[in-house]
């Protein structure tokens, strides 16, 4: 069951989720009222899909930190609507312009926020990776399955059913459509893994899917917290490896099947 941890800043109490695996996954910025960061300030340590600002935070914001928050919009209106900045940690997080919105003229503007692209909804995808644009696929080696990258054929292991893990609401895993519940044959998403093949019948793996860019993500295992990765130089091969959002190889795209 996940925990809810309170922030208090100012007089304003925020939530933020921490899960069983003990760490959180939250897109989070913190607003200041006054340039270089000074004055008042409203931490917003969930972000997960579009959140307004409260009344009295709308249009006050002269100055941000987007701490390690790896992609966030920022939007003139509530609702996410109207103009908006595109904000990335590995561009801006030491920017000058997050010391004065009004070089970005976006001074006392900001309503809402929300990350790059929204949290994925429970349904049936097509994973595309962009290093080398092809689909995760299942392969199946009797009594286990593994995770490849193979071009699009329309193939039945191509396609996946999303769901969030029971009692989280930034977990998810991964199952392939139509194929045996895991316990009778697992998916491995790395070869170093196959020594654990006992334990795996009875660990669902399960994944965070963090947003990098617009309808961009990276998969992090929760257990490892290293990322789905297709290996540069090894047809077909998926594996995990140390996150790293800017690389291509590790962002996904994810197609309504």
């Amino acid at each position: 069951m996940a925990c809810i941890k309170l922030f208090i800043k100012s007089g304003l109490a925020l939530l933020c989720v921490l899960t069983i695996f003990g760490f959180a996954q939250c897109t989070r910025i913190t607003l200041f009222e006054n340039m270089n960061k000074q004055g008042e300030a409203l931490k917003l340590k969930e972000i997960s899909n579009c959140t307004n600002l409260p009344s009295e935070w709308q249009d006050r914001t002269s100055s941000l930190d987007i701490h390690r928050s790896v992609c966030v919009k920022v939007f003139e209106h509530s609702d996410c609507k109207g103009r908006y900045v595109t904000l990335k940690s590995s561009l801006h997080s030491d920017s000058e312009y997050l010391d004065n919105l009004r070089e970005l003229g976006f001074n006392d503007v900001i309503s809402s926020a929300s990350p790059c692209a929204l949290q994925i909804e429970p349904g049936q995808y097509v994973i595309q990776n962009l290093g080398d644009n092809k689909m995760m696929t299942l392969v199946k080696h009797g009594v286990y399955a593994m995770v490849s990258s193979k071009y699009w054929k329309n193939l039945k292991v191509q396609h996946w059913e999303i769901q969030q893990v029971a009692g989280s609401t930034i977990l998810y895993e991964l199952n392939p459509i139509g194929e045996k519940p895991h316990f009778e044959q697992p998916v491995v998403y790395d070869v170093k893994d196959l020594p654990r093949l006992p334990q795996y019948k009875t660990e669902i793996p399960a994944f965070l899917i963090e947003s990098v860019d617009d309808w961009k993500y990276v998969i992090r295992d929760s257990r490892s917290k290293f990322c789905l990765t297709t290996i540069t130089g090894k047809s077909d091969v998926i594996a995990t490896a140390p996150c790293s959002p800017l690389a291509k190889n590790q962002q996904w795209i994810f197609r309504k099947a």
